[in-house]
């Protein structure tokens, strides 16, 4: 997700990189070689830029790169800064994220927000 792209070849180019991360990954863990937790380096996601086509692709590559990866811990890793859209970013199919609390003191109070919730629904269930 570099710093310039063009919309029309956008698209087509972050599907196949995403399946090629996840072929590569699949390989690595196909291969029995130990791997504790994969981390996926996403600053972009900081930047507002993205449209809502945009992220729904990028939602598609997600759930396409995780599929049949369950067993491995996948975590999401934004820095730079708070995510352009916390509420999709945190609803995407990883284990967990990493998200930078030191630049954007706000993105602390959204995530222990949800934590929350997440345990009040937990309790209630």
């Amino acid at each position: 997700l570099g710093k310039d792209y063009d919309p029309k070849k956008f698209h087509r180019l972050l599907e196949a990189a995403g399946e090629a991360l996840h072929q590569a990954l699949a390989e690595v863990l196909r291969a029995h070689l130990p791997v504790a937790m994969v981390q996926i380096e996403e600053p972009a996601l900081v930047m507002d830029r993205f449209s809502r086509q945009d992220l729904k692709v990028l939602e598609g590559v997600y759930q396409r790169l995780v599929r049949g990866l369950e067993e491995t811990p996948l975590l999401l890793q934004t820095y730079f800064g708070a995510p352009a859209d916390y509420d999709w970013l945190v609803n995407q199919p990883f284990t967990g994220f990493g998200l930078d609390f030191v630049r954007e003191p706000g993105t602390l109070r959204k995530e222990i927000a949800r934590l929350l919730t997440l345990i009040n629904l937990e309790k209630q269930s």
